[in-house]
């Protein structure tokens, strides 16, 4: 064979190395609707979504399978609507395992969820909860102290 042949045969085979790296380990569905990422998330494929909702803008990607889950990193690109503390949510994220086969929102079970978002919407929720005991709390003691009347009677 002639040098130009081999020469040509080697970059010929570097460029299909290459290509296929970039498919096994880069390459990422870019869905435009929520049918094509759950059917990539049921098989753990690398994908990824934007969730449009009413008070909220989610992003959704595919990150791959680890221990026998499906890594979904989940981050909010804009809140819309709703109270002011919402708003420091923007721009965080959560890394979520989910089940394979699964087609859930990864939000929908923060246990399964790690991250800054995770965090914050925590926070949000104990602090929305505090405010509910405060604002009841006149009735959570007197249901508290007929209940103790009723036992001891």
């Amino acid at each position: 064979m002639k040098k130009g042949v081999i020469v040509l045969l080697m970059i010929l085979g570097i460029l299909l190395l290459a290509t296929g790296i970039y498919f096994t380990w880069f390459f990422t569905y870019n869905c435009s609707n929520l049918e094509c990422f759950q059917a990539n998330q049921v098989k753990c494929t690398k994908a990824t979504v934007i969730r449009e909702t009413e008070s909220t803008t989610w992003e959704y990607t595919i990150k791959g399978e680890s221990q026998g889950t499906c890594i979904i990193d989940t981050k909010i690109l804009k809140v819309k609507e709703g109270q002011l503390d919402r708003k420091s949510l923007e721009g965080n994220s959560m890394e979520c395992s989910l089940p394979i086969g699964s087609k859930v929102f990864p939000e929908s079970d923060l246990k399964k969820c790690h991250g800054l978002l995770k965090e914050e919407i925590q926070q949000i929720i104990i602090k929305n909860a505090h405010a509910q005991i405060i604002a009841n709390l006149g009735k959570i003691a007197s249901e508290l102290e007929q209940e103790s009347i009723e036992e001891v009677i």
